[in-house]
């Protein structure tokens, strides 16, 4: 059940894992608090010199987290990575969402950037960049490439605009091409930024806007170096690389899946996308699935820090063609999955050329915790047959690498295999202290609630500040947003949560639903998901079975009860069954909509996009936010961090106490207007 659990991050949200049964004790997270300051985001920029032309060219769509990502035309032309706009930002897009397209979907094109099309940002509202002042000639470039059929005229219709004025009026990509995946580019020239701020817009008509790439081009030559934001790292950029042990053969970034033209960049090194194993290619993957984590999950001390912002979990291996000979292998690992708080979360066994390199490989333990890189170097490894083989075999949970590489070796060395990192110190969170009343938490939700380890981030806050109340967290986690998975109605889900809260001894059982007023009780469900009046009657069979074991109940709301017709009875039906059961509410979900319509004003960059099901790194602390206030009553304004992901992942003193003022100013406000208690209160009942 739990081997193609990291998928989740890439496939639907109905994914979780029953993680620790309540017969085991828990293994409680550690602190990072001694281990150093927070990790704050930098910029990374590239320079261009003064005497020549500025020429910035943004491959549109081609979204990745990390700024080292380029793609290198057929003119060999350099096209940057996508990135959106924040406010204090040197650039970016408005609004929208990226895309690539399959490549077999949108055949090469007759043109010198071919790969700009394979890739798109649409239903944006536009593009800023702050420039120097002066005349530029921009070329916008367009190809219809949603499908096929509707590759033809009037599918999609919209009006871009440049500082405001119109400049193509009723624009119809394939028209304007004259069909499906064909480009065209419109140039507009004397372009002059207003304050120093180039403003492109997009105008809905029909269907929404979309653009694969933009051009910007000085129309003089730069009176000084001008140096431009590629983006934000974590880390302040790379680490200090090593010493290549001979002529490097193989470099590529696991997990990262672009064309060829693609290429990181850290320094002077050049690492390659990753690929799957095929006839004739020279290197490739053996199964497995790849992906990018969610910013800003950050890696500490890391030579190319970027290459471990990806990933390719449950691979069998990889092979490598190479001459006869012998090699040294360099593999680079660090877990980043946003749910791993402890060590022995994953454990797998790494072997080159069928000898182990290291058994029992626990990344958590050789780095030194969540997202800490660890470096593997085995040499004396002897090539016969003309193939290099790395091979996993996995133990707990699924294997996983972030980038391999390979050098010619010196044909005298004798196999050997060390890890060439140490892992970062780390210092044990305490126990409860004299007279703290320990709190037996059980957790029922799905990946909601799994992703950034809610139970032990919640508990690492609470127990953190707190010495006359300690939180000890259970989890009973599966996929599904139906409250059914939890009541044993699947014969599949053993054992059943109710069977857990009859026989195990809680103080509280937290319970994830997600209610919006979407429906009228009479109204048929058919195949849709449960309507709000269900999902109460639910909550009642959970409720009544923690309320007679003695414990107390939390609702942990994803949804927001005012949302759709029915809004106004399934508010007073929820508050209703929280004074009947004399439930905590946690209005996670009302809070989310509040910090999401609020972003563009926050004074700094948040990350709220995760993977496009579960929430990034910032609403990710604004949950555990918002549990800290129902826990203690108090305000979470001021509260040491890191403590995301149970004191994994650190968080930037402004990013914080942003949310930290958000999530206490929304708390007070939705338990004055609902007139509901929180767990402090039941303490002195």
């Amino acid at each position: 059940m739990l081997k193609r659990m990291e998928a989740a991050f890439l496939l639907l949200g109905v994914f979780c894992m029953s993680g620790h049964s309540a017969a085991r004790e828990p293994d409680y997270p550690y602190s990072i608090l001694a281990a150093g300051e927070p990790l704050r985001p930098q910029p990374v920029t590239v320079t261009f010199p003064a005497g020549e032309p500025l020429a910035i060219r943004v491959n549109c769509g081609a979204y990745l987290v990390d700024p080292g990502w380029e793609y290198v035309d057929r003119e060999g032309r350099a096209w940057h990575f996508d990135r959106f706009w924040r406010e204090g930002a040197q650039w970016g897009a408005v609004g929208g969402a990226t895309c690539f397209r399959d490549p077999a979907q949108v055949p090469a094109a007759d043109v010198p950037c071919p790969e700009v099309y394979r890739s798109e940002h649409y239903d944006l509202q536009g593009y800023r960049f702050r420039l120097p002042e002066g005349a530029y000639t921009l070329r916008l470039h367009f190809a219809e490439t949603y499908g096929p059929s509707e590759g033809r005229a009037g599918h999609r219709v919209f009006d871009v605009t440049v500082q405001g004025e119109v400049v193509l009026a009723g624009f119809d990509p394939a028209a304007e091409s004259g069909g499906f995946a064909r480009p065209v580019v419109k140039e507009v020239r004397g372009v002059r930024p207003s304050d120093g701020l180039l403003e492109i817009g997009f105008v809905k008509k029909v269907n929404v806007p979309t653009i694969d790439g933009i051009e910007i081009v000085g129309e003089g030559r730069l009176a000084q170096p001008f140096d431009f934001e590629l983006g934000q790292a974590y880390g302040g950029g790379d680490g200090q690389p090593l010493p290549d042990p001979g002529e490097a053969v193989y470099r590529i970034v696991c997990g990262v899946l672009l064309p060829d033209g693609h290429c990181y960049r850290a320094g002077d090194v050049v690492w390659t996308p990753d690929r799957m194993l095929a006839d004739g290619a020279g290197y490739g993957a053996l199964a497995g699935g790849a992906g990018v984590r969610s910013e800003p999950v950050i890696f500490r001390g890391a030579p190319a820090v970027g290459v471990y912002r990806s990933e390719r979990y449950a691979p069998d291996g990889y092979d490598f063609r190479v001459p006869d000979g012998t090699y040294t292998v360099r593999l680079h690992f660090a877990d980043g999955f946003e749910c791993h708080y402890q060590a022995g979360m994953r454990v797998f066994d790494v072997l080159v050329q069928d000898r182990p390199v290291s058994e029992g490989f626990d990344p958590f333990v050789a780095g030194g915790g969540l997202a800490r890189a660890s470096i593997l170097e085995a040499r004396g490894v002897g090539v016969e047959g003309g193939v290099l083989r790395i091979r996993f075999t996995a133990g707990v949970q699924n294997p996983i690498i972030s980038g391999i590489e390979v050098f010619k070796g010196n044909p005298e060395d004798a196999f050997r295999a060390e890890q060439l990192t140490e892992p970062e110190p780390r210092t044990p969170l305490p126990g409860p202290g004299e007279g703290a009343r320990v709190q037996r938490v059980l957790y029922v939700g799905n990946s909601h609630t799994f992703f950034w380890a809610i139970p032990e981030t919640v508990a690492a806050m609470v127990n953190t500040v707190r010495d006359d109340v300690w939180l000890e967290s259970h989890r009973y986690l599966h996929g599904g947003w139906r409250l059914s998975n939890f009541l044993g109605e699947d014969p599949n889900r053993t054992p059943n949560c109710l069977k857990m809260i009859e026989q195990d001894r809680y103080d509280w059982v937290v319970v994830q639903v997600a209610i919006h007023g979407y429906a009228a009780p009479e109204a048929a469900q058919g195949d849709r998901p449960p309507t709000w009046l269900t999902q109460i009657e639910r909550m009642r069979t959970i409720g009544d079975v923690i309320r007679a074991s003695g414990a107390r109940m939390m609702v942990y709301l994803l949804g927001d009860p005012d949302d759709g017709p029915a809004g106004e009875e399934c508010r007073a039906a929820l508050m209703a069954f929280a004074r009947e059961y004399d439930a905590v509410i946690v209005p996670v979900g009302e809070a989310w909509s509040a910090l999401r319509a609020r972003e563009t004003e926050a004074p700094v960059g948040l990350t709220l996009r995760g993977d496009g099901v579960h929430v990034g790194f910032h609403l990710g602390y604004l949950t555990a936010c918002m549990f800290y206030m129902a826990w203690t009553g108090e305000s979470p304004v001021g509260h040491p961090h890191p403590c995301v992901a149970g004191q994994e992942l650190g968080l930037d003193d402004g990013q914080a106490a942003y949310i930290q003022r958000l999530a206490w100013d929304f708390h007070r406000d939705y338990h004055k207007r609902h007139g509901l208690i929180t767990a402090a209160e039941h303490y002195g009942r």
